[in-house]
């Protein structure tokens, strides 16, 4: 999905020429772009623009002098209910205070409403929500001092005034939690389970691997990896990021200080890279049920792919792959070389690519695509 920039020209002009389109650029790959505001903190006086999409994850994004756009940072959003849809600035009139705290209302499609503490970093302490209405929410809007901001429902035909306590929401927002602790309880099994447990075995063999893996030498770590092994380390989660999501990370990370210091980082240390993790991971893994449907896209409902038109979009589609690429990847996954003349769910997912039986059994998933099934009914009404 495109993030379309345009220039507002001199309003005396013909009212159909007063817009130009000046650049398009690409924000999201595989989700949809929800709502955007321009961010309100901007002590180093940048143009940025916060995103979100509906994966539940918030962007900022740099808007420089020749109108490229870098994204500066990606954190992950409030998980009450669905994905953002709308945003608000709840205290405008403080917009020019750079030190004053900052607070977004946001609502999401359906049932919840709730207050996001800036500046963003991923940390869910700092983020509410609450059931504002009993189905969808079709708009919000506040007063200027941000401490009523107003709700409107959809067939409810209510308008609801909400009364924002800043000093109530800043004691909710107060922990004694470190960082670390804070998000590696987002994890699966928290600060003991095995995910916590697996990203530090991964990071500090990256150490290793970083200061010659072959060596007998006694080795001096220094609690840092470099930059370049992001990619592999997420991997290594099962978190499989895109190029454009790998280079979104490195850029995060390499100019987090540039604007302060002048001065670019190059390498980055454990607590980061679990910040990192968190923040940029899907919030829900992929299921048999989301590739079964990708599937059928591509082969035209019919569900099932030629090897050769399989390869030929590799090629062609997307993050393109050339035929080097292509062979070292299916060398790697299928060393036998034994492929597929027909590509569908079951090969793709157990022979090609490997995966467990993410679904459980044929029961539970003829029991999801029912609540599916029934969900898309609800929708049609």
């Amino acid at each position: 999905m495109k993030l379309a920039v345009y220039d507002v020209l001199d309003p005396t002009q013909d009212p159909y020429n007063r817009v130009k389109l000046r650049s398009v650029v690409s924000i999201e790959q595989e989700c949809l772009p929800s709502a955007c505001i321009w961010y309100p903190i901007n002590l180093q006086r940048e143009d940025v623009l916060l995103t979100t999409n509906s994966e539940f994850k918030l962007k900022l994004w740099t808007v420089l002098k020749d109108l490229r756009i870098i994204c500066k940072k990606t954190c992950l959003g409030p998980t009450f209910g669905g994905h953002i849809k709308r945003l608000l600035l709840l205290n405008p009139s403080d917009m020019k205070n750079e030190y004053q705290d900052k607070y977004l209302a946001y609502s999401t499609g359906e049932k919840v409403v709730g207050i996001i503490k800036l500046p963003l970093d991923g940390n869910p302490n700092k983020t509410m929500g609450l059931i504002a209405h009993p189905e969808k929410i079709v708009d919000l809007s506040s007063t200027q001092d941000g401490k009523l901001f107003f709700t409107s429902g959809g067939d409810d035909f209510a308008i609801n005034i909400w009364s924002v306590d800043f000093a109530a929401l800043e004691d909710n927002f107060q922990t004694q939690e470190t960082e670390y602790e804070i998000f590696s309880n987002l994890l699966d099994g928290g600060p003991e389970g095995q995910t916590l447990r697996d990203l530090k075995d991964f990071f500090y063999y990256s150490q290793i691997r970083s200061k010659d893996e072959h060596t007998t030498k006694a080795r001096k770590l220094d609690g840092l990896v470099p930059l370049t092994a992001i990619a592999d380390m997420m991997r290594s989660m099962g978190y499989f990021p895109t190029n454009q999501e790998i280079e979104n990370m490195i850029n995060e990370i390499k100019f987090s200080k540039y604007l302060e210091t002048g001065e670019q980082i190059s390498e980055l240390e454990i607590n980061t890279f679990l910040k990192l993790y968190v923040n940029h991971k899907p919030v829900n893994g992929v299921t048999k049920g989301q590739i079964y449907d990708a599937l059928k896209t591509l082969s035209n409902d019919s569900g099932v792919m030629p090897w050769d038109q399989f390869t030929e979009l590799l090629k062609t589609k997307g993050e393109k792959l050339d035929e080097q690429e292509i062979e070292y990847y299916l060398e790697s996954l299928m060393p036998n070389k034994n492929y597929p003349q027909q590509l569908h769910l079951n090969n793709l997912c157990d022979d090609l690519l490997g995966f467990e039986d993410m679904d459980g059994t044929q029961e539970q998933q003829e029991q999801q695509e029912e609540v599916q099934d029934v969900g898309s009914e609800d929708e049609q009404q």
